[in-house]
């Protein structure tokens, strides 16, 4: 464990980034990604690391880089305003 330096308070070790993505990965969680330029990609997250995520979309496989992605959601999530 860790310590948060804001209020002392115990953490773990694992961000909340890497365990949204860990846990969609795992259970083959439906995603919209969308990105900075406001496209968005359906898709199901492969892997990530510090700088990437690996995606299947349409069936092919896609590196995005994480400072590409504005936010990532459960697809069933979506709003109405959503536009692909």
């Amino acid at each position: 464990m860790t310590q948060n330096a804001d209020d002392g308070s115990s953490v773990s070790p694992h961000n909340v980034q890497d365990v949204f993505l860990n846990g969609a990965r795992r259970e083959g969680l439906a995603v919209t990604i969308q990105l900075i330029d406001g496209r968005c990609v359906d898709a199901t997250i492969k892997s990530f690391d510090r700088f990437a995520v690996v995606v299947k979309h349409a069936g092919v496989d896609h590196l995005i880089f994480k400072h590409a992605i504005a936010l990532i959601r459960p697809a069933d999530a979506r709003s109405a305003t959503h536009t692909s």
